[in-house]
C-alpha cells in the first residue's frame, strides 16, 4: 500500500522522502531535519479496556522516537493529533498525555502542537516528531554492501510475547502471564547509542524493526539492493519470551521473526567495527544476526541444524 501511494505524489524536494525510517529535509543549516508520522488506532494497536492510558500514550511517543534513532538522529519536537469519540473518558485523555509527557522527557523531546477531533469510530493518535542530524552522520536504508555483518540491538519478540501473553484467551495462566510481565511494556528508544554510531561512522544502514524483523529486512534489502543470510541460532531471545512460546505452543523463533512492535535497530556494518560499535551501544547488547551478500542469493535463513531456505515472509501487516 504505501508503495501505491507513493506512486501518485509528485517528487519533493525532500534529501530522501518516502521509504525510509524517515524524511530527511535540507533548511540550509549543518543539520539535516527529519520527520516521521505513525498512528495507533484503537481496535488496532491497543484496547483501551486492557491497557493503562500512559503507557499508550508512552508508546505513541516511543515508536516514532525510534524512527528518528534509526536515521542517527535526535528527536527535537514532536505534534500530537487525537480523534475521540465523544464518549472518551477526559481521565482516558489526561493519563494519555501524562504518558506522552514522560516519554517526551525521557527522550527530550518537546510537544509543541497537534490537534483534537472528534470521531464516531474508534480513538487514533497521531503523533508527528521532528529530529535533526549532522548532514555526514545521517543513516540510511541504502548503504549496505556484501561482506557486512549484519546485527541487531535489544532482544526480539518480546513484544509480541508480552501481547499474546495479556489476551483474553491466556490470562487464565499466571504465572506466564508474570513472565510477561517482565518484558518491556514500552519499546526502548536507543537514540543515545544510535547518535554514538551515527557520529563514528560506523554502521553503513540502519533501520528500526517495527513490523518483524522477516517484514523489515526485505525493506532493508531492497533500499540497499543486497540480500542477507539470518543464522537463527544467533537471534537475541529473552528468556521470558521462551517461557511465553512455550506456555502458548509457539516457537519462540517465530515471535523473533515475525512478532513485531520490537522497535530495535537492525544494522549493516563492516565486521571489522564490530568492536568500536559495541562500545559504542554501552550497556545496549549488540547481537550479530547474520552478514549481508549479493542481490541474486536472496533472504536466506540458516536453521539450527544447518539447512538452508529462504526466510518466508513475515510480520505485521496493516490490511
Amino acid at each position: 500500500m504505501i508503495d501505491r501511494l507513493a506512486g501518485e505524489i509528485a517528487d519533493s524536494a525532500a534529501v530522501v522522502g518516502i521509504g525510509d525510517d524517515a524524511a530527511v529535509l535540507d533548511l540550509g543549516c549543518p543539520y539535516y531535519a527529519l520527520a516521521t508520522v505513525d498512528m495507533m488506532v484503537e481496535g488496532v494497536h491497543f484496547e483501551r479496556t486492557e491497557i493503562d492510558p500512559f503507557v499508550i500514550g508512552r508508546r505513541a511517543l516511543a515508536i516514532n522516537v525510534s524512527d528518528i534513532a534509526a536515521m542517527g538522529g535526535e528527536p527535537t519536537y514532536a505534534l500530537v493529533s487525537l480523534a475521540l469519540p465523544p464518549n472518551c473518558p477526559t481521565a482516558f485523555v489526561d493519563r494519555l498525555y501524562e504518558g506522552l509527557g514522560h516519554e517526551a522527557g525521557l527522550t527530550g523531546t518537546g510537544i509543541v502542537g497537534g490537534n483534537v477531533t472528534s470521531t464516531g469510530g474508534p480513538i487514533c493518535i497521531d503523533v508527528t516528531v521532528l529530529g535533526r542530524v549532522p548532514r555526514d552522520e545521517v543513516v540510511l536504508r541504502s548503504g549496505a554492501q556484501p561482506g557486512d555483518i549484519l546485527a541487531v540491538t535489544g532482544s526480539l519478540g518480546g513484544a509480541s510475547a508480552r501481547r499474546l501473553a495479556g489476551s483474553r484467551g491466556t490470562k487464565s495462566d499466571p504465572a506466564m502471564v508474570a513472565r510477561a510481565d517482565e518484558l518491556p511494556s514500552v519499546p526502548a528508544c536507543r537514540v543515545t547509542p544510535a547518535r554514538r554510531l551515527a557520529a563514528a561512522h560506523i554502521p553503513r544502514a540502519m533501520l528500526d524493526l517495527s513490523d518483524g524483523l522477516a517484514g523489515d529486512i526485505r525493506h532493508f534489502c531492497r533500499a540497499s539492493g543486497v540480500g542477507v543470510v539470518i543464522y537463527q541460532d544467533r537471534l537475541p531471545i529473552a528468556p521470558q519470551t521462551r517461557t511465553v512460546a512455550d506456555a502458548l505452543g509457539l516457537a519462540p523463533v517465530s515471535l523473533a521473526l515475525s512478532g513485531g512492535e520490537d522497535y530495535e535497530l537492525l544494522m549493516a556494518l563492516p565486521p571489522q567495527d564490530l568492536p568500536a560499535a559495541k562500545a559504542a551501544m554501552g550497556d545496549v547488547p549488540l547481537t550479530v544476526i547474520g552478514e549481508v551478500v549479493a542481490a541474486e542469493e536472496g533472504v536466506t535463513l540458516v536453521t539450527e541444524s544447518g539447512e538452508r531456505a529462504e526466510l518466508p515472509p513475515g510480520g505485521w501487516s496493516h490490511f
